[in-house]
């Protein structure tokens, strides 16, 4: 009959399937003790075979549930490396190898060199972490921003969620412009030009540009007032409408991004150094006030006009309705006007026009002042908000799960491993015997009586 040899199917059941407690035979028929078919349709299902097997799946969790709960205590001996120098290391590295090996070897899915290098590939890894932990403890550094998501599912999950639901909103947008992009080329029955002799088919892509630019030629040969118009009219207000959708949602979306990237920076940063830079840009913006206002006071009170300066809250602001006072209470005939009436009025007239400069500088000056207050009162705001900053037991906290994730990851890539060895195992198998010798056989026949047929006609055969 043919087939896979069984002893080709046991070698691999019993040097690499067994590992991960898959049975080889599954990816075979019922038969005989000494061949075996294959019951996949196709070299792929293999792959899906084994990674979909709950025997498979059963010791994958259980490693992981070993791994969880060898770090619930060995994350405290890790621990204790806070704050020592490097005596402890040695110490603290072998028993943590000890105990993940105890913790890990019995499954029976990884031998002693694996978990070995799964510790090994982890404790190199992060030397820079052991050294840091040593020498400052518990410090940020060691998780922002490299690791912010792990700050971000601890503190601001909401503000994920709503940045992966505004994400959605923006697929979906930009699905629904694309079907009033088709609307519209449809209405207007567009058709891209045909290429000439001497060029190459161009393949024309359906932007709302496109769209617009074939309404509007459209529209162009309608009369106005007509359905047909009218219609048209209704496909360019749909497009307008999914237009806006799509960039109200992308700016809601980076403003969204934007909070949560400063939460991040303020949660694990604190305000102060945001904060401090702030306020040297408040005290520059208030010294150039000052210096203005100085240089003003200067300028009236060289030309005679300093009763103009206010006795209190000197600034450009009150010295300008000073001079508009002094205008004021001059007669606004010019026949009613004294001399030395008329002699004021050309040094206020000058005046405001030489300030005119500063006023704009001061003004400028203003709302960047109003601008940083605002500022730093949104950064008080901002910290209140989000709790304060982060504490070093919070900080502990990550950093340890940090470590936890390296670990299981590095668990993964030896599971992945020891799949991957399953699966090109039976790969091959299928490679090699796939072709059953009856379907051979069949192959033969069939090309053989096409070939009597050929000679036939031939007359080379009765």
């Amino acid at each position: 009959m043919g087939g896979v040899p069984t002893s080709e199917i046991e070698e691999i059941n019993n040097t690499l399937s067994s590992k991960i407690h898959f049975d080889t035979f599954t990816l075979f028929e019922d038969g005989n003790d000494t061949y075996r078919q294959f019951s996949v349709n196709n070299r792929d299902e293999i792959k899906k075979a084994v990674e979909e097997s709950g025997e498979v799946n059963a010791i994958v969790s259980q490693l992981h549930n070993h791994l969880s709960a060898w770090w619930g205590t060995a994350s405290e001996e890790f621990a204790s490396i806070a704050g020592h120098r490097d005596a402890l290391l040695p110490k603290v590295r072998n028993s943590l190898m000890h105990s993940m090996r105890q913790a890990l070897e019995p499954i029976g899915m990884l031998d002693q060199h694996q978990v070995a290098g799964i510790f090994v590939n982890w404790w190199d890894g992060v030397k820079y972490d052991l050294k840091s932990i040593m020498q400052r403890k518990w410090d940020i550094d060691l998780i922002y921003p490299e690791y912010n998501d792990l700050v971000t599912a601890m503190f601001f999950s909401g503000e994920q969620q709503a940045i992966d639901k505004k994400r959605e909103e923006i697929t979906n947008c930009e699905v629904k412009l694309e079907d009033a992009v088709e609307q519209v080329l449809e209405a207007v029955e567009y058709e891209p030009e045909e290429p000439t002799e001497d060029e190459d088919a161009k393949d024309v892509k359906h932007t709302p540009k496109l769209a617009y630019e074939q309404l509007a030629i459209a529209l162009k040969d309608c009369e106005d007032g007509t359905e047909e118009a009218s219609d048209l009219e209704v496909y360019s207000a749909k497009l307008k409408a999914c237009e806006e959708a799509l960039k109200t949602a992308k700016s809601e979306y980076d403003q969204l991004q934007k909070t949560l990237d400063l939460h991040l920076e303020l949660k694990c940063l604190g305000a102060e150094s945001k904060k401090q830079y702030a306020e040297r840009l408040l005290n520059q913006a208030n010294n150039e006030i000052g210096e203005i206002t100085l240089h003003v006071t200067g300028f009236l009170e060289q030309t005679g006009l300093q009763f103009c300066i206010p006795a209190e809250d000197v600034s450009i602001e009150s010295i300008l309705a000073s001079l508009d006072e002094i205008k004021k209470s001059v007669p606004s005939s010019k026949n009613k006007r004294t001399a030395e009436q008329n002699a004021l009025l050309t040094k206020v007239a000058q005046a405001k026009n030489i300030l005119k400069e500063p006023k704009k500088k001061f003004t400028k000056l203003q709302k960047e002042v109003v601008k940083i207050q605002q500022l730093l009162s949104g950064y008080d705001a901002a910290m209140l908000s989000i709790g304060g900053q982060i504490t070093e037991e919070e900080t502990r906290t990550l950093i340890l799960q940090k470590h936890y994730n390296i670990i299981a990851d590095q668990l993964n890539r030896y599971i992945e491993q020891a799949w991957r060895e399953v699966i090109e195992a039976s790969e091959h198998l299928y490679d090699k015997y796939a072709v059953s010798a009856k379907q051979i056989t069949a192959d033969r026949d069939s090309v053989m009586h096409e070939l009597n047929d050929i000679l036939k006609k031939l007359k080379y055969v009765d």
